[in-house]
């Protein structure tokens, strides 16, 4: 874990609380709830088995949601960096009101969101469709329509949408 720019010298058990937003630290690694949380700075990352998370400054995102929160690190280039934002939202039972409706319980939804963020600005909300894509990427257009005709996928994969960026970095790099 990366503290104001100082790895921490002691082992600190984290894990990513997605309804709450927060990361949830211990010192023991058998207990199973902790109630202590990593402090909110963007000045303090962490690792989680590989993952780097960052606590970021949100824009554009979903206006429910907080102006901050948690990103999950996917890609890191000189010119383009790619984050993933997971949460779990709680939505209420709803109750039939006629026997033509359905009911649906109570439960967590999934949610994700898409930032991009370029060395010189702050995050991006970006949407993982080629429309939105091409609007982004509208100065080399022509190599990003070259790129989704010739490597075929799903741009709401992470792998695919993570090459994606990485050729977009690779182009603005040969350009310069």
């Amino acid at each position: 874990m990366i503290y104001f720019g100082e790895p921490l010298p002691e082992k600190v058990y984290l894990r990513y609380n997605a309804f709450s937003d927060e990361m949830e630290m211990s010192m023991n690694p058998t207990a199973k709830e902790t109630d202590q949380a990593l402090i909110k700075n963007s000045k303090v990352s962490c690792v989680i088995e590989g993952t780097v998370y960052r606590y970021l400054p949100l824009a554009n995102g979903n206006f429910s949601l907080s102006k901050a929160g948690y990103v999950r690190e996917i890609y890191q280039g000189q010119h383009y960096n790619l984050y993933l934002r997971e949460r779990k939202i709680y939505r209420e039972a709803i109750k039939a009101r006629t026997s033509l409706e359905r009911s649906f319980p109570a439960r967590f939804v999934d949610e994700s969101e898409w930032y991009i963020q370029t060395k010189e600005g702050g995050l991006r909300f970006i949407k993982p469709t080629k429309k939105y894509l091409k609007y982004y990427f509208k100065s080399n257009s022509e190599q990003l329509e070259t790129f989704l005709k010739t490597k075929k996928g799903d741009l709401k994969e992470e792998d695919y949408l993570r090459r994606l960026v990485q050729f977009m970095d690779k182009i603005n790099q040969e350009s310069e």
